[in-house]
């Protein structure tokens, strides 16, 4: 599919992504130089790999996996999970926790790929950003800056990482 030119093709792109208010990107996209589309996209594709508000399976699999080899990276926290589990806790409360730290994950790392890491001396010129790029792998068009701001716009329950009581 070519990039949308029109408000229209815009309009339709983001409500095929799934964009809650689609209006409101075009806005942005039409009102700002920066490539929104892009910055969306990539953030929606980063809330896809997170775990889902419904899933507790990720829980299972972990304490299977950890009880397979006690001694493999991240083996600790399915021992934690299985403690848990065995001590009363919910799924869906573990869940939540896991959900709300890697959001803020999420929101560190873009905050970071937005060039707001405090510098050490000596470093002042090491920055990060995320851009777009061509077929060939080459960055082009200004960096795709900003994404802290949108993490919890698209967040996909639209509740921003609110408690479902709280919506």
């Amino acid at each position: 599919m070519p990039y949308p030119h029109t408000e229209e093709e815009l309009a339709r792109l983001f409500e095929s992504l799934g964009a809650r208010s689609a209006s409101q990107w075009v806005k942005y996209v039409l009102e700002d130089p920066e490539p929104q589309l892009a910055r969306y996209f990539f953030l929606k594709q980063a809330w896809e790999r997170l775990i889902s508000e419904e899933d507790t399976r990720w829980i299972e699999e972990s304490v299977a996996r950890s009880r397979k080899d006690p001694k493999a990276p991240y083996a600790g926290m399915g021992a934690a999970l299985e403690r848990l589990l065995a001590s009363g806790a919910k799924p869906e409360d573990l869940t939540e926790i896991a959900r709300c730290l890697q959001a803020q994950a999420l929101f560190d790392v873009c905050y970071l790929m937005d060039g707001r890491a405090h510098a050490q001396p000596g470093l002042e010129n090491i920055n990060w950003s995320l851009f777009r790029v061509n077929d060939e792998g080459q960055p082009y068009g200004p960096p795709i800056a900003g994404l802290y701001e949108s993490i919890l716009d698209t967040e996909p329950s639209g509740r921003e990482m609110r408690p479902k009581g709280d919506a």
